[in-house]
């Protein structure tokens, strides 16, 4: 899994929200998990574990809660890292009142299903199946839903990180001052990231993990109205930036 520039924001934000230490956590020490022990001379049992939607999309329900006005240019994206067993016998399935939806993992771990506020408010549950037990952890980050392309329009990230700092406050409640302030876009895998300011004139954007993330911060932009890349960047993520000292 991708790690991000703005990971070490999302687990504070995730302290500040609800006092916990990470978002990364390993499901087997969620409640309702079982684990099997077959006797001698009879088949192994599936592995089946069931947990609370709101455990597995942790801050999900806070931010439906936010009016529809408030996150029309970003979202939350959640990550499932799956190992210890083959993702083809890995079942998953979102399980709300009588309602039973299977939900399959995308390449990069994204779920294909997401709960609604009335699942989440009806404590539905997420329940896995596998041959044996599998480790799963899950992480979070804070998306712009503006598409990653060649040619990103300035406007959208800048009313993105804006949403992204007013409602994560909102979800903060009395600790909103802990939240750490968001100021930048992160944009893995694009090359040559230019800023195309109002006069036609272009600014590289400054990489950083080796070269492989280009970053864009609004402030350090002032008059740009695209970006652009030759090959689109894979994701964006919205985070905190602060250069590193030379």
């Amino acid at each position: 899994m991708l790690k991000s520039p703005s990971t070490k924001a999302l687990v504070t934000l995730a302290m500040a929200v609800a006092g916990i230490a990470a978002l990364s956590t390993p499901m087997a020490l969620a409640q309702g998990s079982t684990k099997p022990t077959p006797t001698q001379g009879t088949p192994a049992k599936p592995f089946i574990k069931t947990v609370p939607a709101e455990k597995a999309f942790p801050f999900y329900e806070p931010y439906l809660k936010l009016a529809p006005s408030e996150r029309t240019h970003m979202r939350m994206s959640y990550q499932f890292k799956i190992t210890g067993t083959e993702a083809r016998d890995l079942k998953i399935r979102l399980l709300s009142g009588q309602k039973v939806t299977p939900v399959t993992i995308g390449l990069k771990g994204e779920p294909s299903v997401y709960p609604t506020l009335e699942d989440l408010k009806n404590k539905a549950q997420l329940q896995f199946e596998a041959p044996k037990e599998p480790k799963i952890s899950i992480s979070m980050e804070l998306r712009p839903t503006t598409p990653a392309d060649t040619d990103i329009p300035v406007a959208d990230l800048v009313k993105a990180i804006d949403q992204v700092n007013k409602g994560s406050k909102k979800m903060a409640g009395v600790l909103a001052m802990a939240v750490p302030k968001m100021n930048a876009i992160f944009l893995m895998g694009g090359t040559n990231g230019q800023a195309v300011m109002a006069d036609g004139s272009q600014r590289p954007l400054p990489m950083v993990q080796e070269g492989k993330v280009a970053v864009f911060v609004p402030d350090n932009h002032k008059g740009a109205i695209r970006l652009v890349f030759d090959t689109a960047p894979e994701q964006m993520q919205i985070g905190p930036y602060k250069p590193k000292k030379s």
